[in-house]
């Protein structure tokens, strides 16, 4: 079954366009051993993250995820199944620092707690589906 899962997460420290690169280097290699493809968006305080695959590697890489000590407030937005993947050519597309998502972010976060958490999922999927184009 092939699932989509988008999190948001709150840096522990603030990540440096190096941090970035080494996390993106990782991550393709990952994902592509894993039949995983997706987008991270990120500034130096958010992660955004839409993973899509196997619904068993999509798990095993998302409780991976969360017991990465770069990350708090791990929060899932969107867990669905789909019939096909938006990255279907990227192991990990990435965007960084735009200003819709830091837009998305101030709207939706408040003090550090996702309000709306649904609305923000797909949002941030809606956004995702347009701005790779």
């Amino acid at each position: 079954m092939l699932i989509q899962l988008v999190y948001c997460s709150k840096a522990r420290h603030e990540i440096t366009p190096q941090q970035t690169q080494d996390i993106l280097s990782v991550s393709r290699k990952n994902n592509e051993a894993a039949n995983i493809t997706g987008c991270l968006c990120n500034n130096e305080q958010y992660f955004v993250q839409l993973l899509e695959g196997n619904y068993r590697e999509v798990n095993d890489m998302y409780n991976t995820i969360t017991g990465d000590d770069r990350h708090q407030k791990v929060t899932l937005l969107t867990y669905h199944s789909t019939k096909t993947r938006l990255f279907p050519n990227w192991s990990m597309e990435h965007i960084s620092d735009d200003q819709y998502i830091n837009d998305l972010l101030r709207k939706y976060v408040d003090n550090g707690s996702l309000l709306e958490i649904e609305l923000f999922g797909q949002a941030c999927i809606a956004y995702l589906k347009n701005s790779t184009r």
